[in-house]
């Protein structure tokens, strides 16, 4: 079963009774990249004391430090400088392996199988594109998005997106493999809340649309509306156990409909109609990734990625089990590899940015892979690069964004790279 990934970009949706929040949001930025990271001053730092204690040492008759060895300890500034090296090194053997995608147009890309579905800004409205990495087949959607009131959903045979139409709202779905070939148009009434749109999740060419309770209509309703069909009710949350307070988004592959309530995720077996809480403790964070397979759920909160395994029922927190392994590219770049941001799936490995780079981990082997990393600037890189946003098909073709920036800083756009992790990881 291919991975099921969408963004949370609606967090407030319908208040019914409202639970509070179970913490409060940890917002971090960026490391600074400077001449030199503050981790290599350090290293710095302590190796000058350790010179200084040395000779002290010296002055006084006492042995070197692992007396009766063969000779002298490695001098730490030459072994830092040899770290170096080996980094910059690893960094242009890495970018071997990448090839530029596409420009600075690009925006948002949406994994759907193996097509890769993005967004282009040439104009104040976007445009919508794909490409079928297996069959090579490229298509240009006519399909009038606006930036204003923008929404987009997909899968691997289709794409839809909601329109306001005052009292209604208007759902349309197009067949993914053609330009403009609208299959399904389903029209509800429109939200009388502080909502835009009813929440809405496509699946196949099937379209879901979820409907808040009002005074009029009690229950959280889930609609299914298969191609060219009509709105079929399918359950209500209430009925699958849950009681829900704040709705605020959901996604559907084939069977399984995941779900975020009150900053809480779920996982629905529709055809049991029987809802898990998947146990986290801190709310789902606004604007974070949601992915999920037959396996198993991959969700973001303020404290980190975690990972929600179905077959032991247990929550893995990947930030931690990163730290807790033994990798390190070396001394002087011993943290480059820990979470700081984004992440995502492909087979047993989880794909997220590190402190300086992008990175591959496989908690079972407890193993960690350098994919790209980000280039020291004046060194191999004329521009400061960092890695965003990667996301990755089945077949392993990874997209990332490169931000760039000539100051130093963090750029606000950049290239968009391509990666076969088939050829790196086994």
């Amino acid at each position: 079963m291919a991975n099921f990934r969408w963004k949370l970009t609606r967090k407030v949706r319908h208040r019914q009774a409202y639970h509070p929040p179970y913490c409060l949001v940890i917002v971090t930025y960026p490391i600074n990249h400077g001449e030199w990271t503050s981790e290599e001053e350090s290293m710095q730092v302590r190796w000058g004391v350790v010179i200084l204690v040395t000779l002290a040492l010296s002055s006084f008759g006492c042995p070197f430090p692992g007396g009766g060895g063969t000779g002298p300890d490695p001098d730490p500034l030459e072994q830092q400088r040899l770290d170096i090296q080996h980094y910059n090194d690893l960094t242009v053997e890495l970018d071997a392996a990448r090839t530029e995608f596409g420009g600075e147009v690009i925006g948002e890309m949406y994994p759907a199988g193996n097509v890769i579905y993005w967004l282009e800004y040439r104009a104040w409205d976007p445009t919508i594109h794909s490409l079928d990495t297996v069959s090579g087949r490229r298509v240009n959607y006519a399909v009038p998005l606006s930036f204003d009131t923008l929404n987009v959903r997909v899968s691997e045979s289709a794409l839809a997106y909601a329109e306001d139409g005052g009292d209604e709202i208007i759902y349309h779905v197009f067949d993914a493999t053609q330009e403009e070939a609208e299959i399904t148009t389903a029209v509800f009434e429109a939200p009388t809340d502080e909502q835009r749109w009813w929440a809405y999740a496509v699946s196949g060419t099937d379209l879901y649309v979820l409907v808040t309770e009002s005074e009029a209509s009690p229950g959280t309703k889930l609609f299914r509306v298969s191609a060219g069909g009509e709105p079929v009710l399918v359950t209500t949350l209430e009925e699958a156990g849950c009681d829900v307070g704040e709705f605020w988004d959901f996604g559907v592959a084939g069977g399984t409909m995941i779900f975020i309530e009150s900053g809480r995720i779920w996982s629905l077996d529709l055809p049991s109609n029987q809802a898990t809480w998947l146990h986290n403790e801190t709310e789902i964070s606004f604007g974070s990734t949601i992915e999920f397979t037959h396996d198993g759920v991959l969700f973001t909160t303020a404290t980190g990625p975690f990972f929600f395994d179905y077959e032991t029922a247990s929550l893995t927190d990947l930030a931690e089990a990163i730290a807790a392994t033994d990798y390190q590219l070396s001394e002087t770049f011993s943290s480059s590899h820990l979470y700081n941001e984004d992440m995502t799936r492909w087979r047993d490995y989880f794909i997220y940015v590190g402190n300086s780079g992008l990175f591959a981990f496989n908690p079972a082997q407890s193993e960690i892979v350098p994919i790209l990393l980000e280039p020291r600037m004046g060194e191999t890189s004329d521009v400061r690069v960092d890695y965003r946003y990667p996301v990755v098909l089945d077949n392993g073709t990874l997209f990332v964004t490169a931000l760039e920036s000539e100051s130093g800083a963090t750029g606000a756009d950049g290239p968009i790279y391509q990666v076969d992790l088939a050829n790196i990881l086994p």
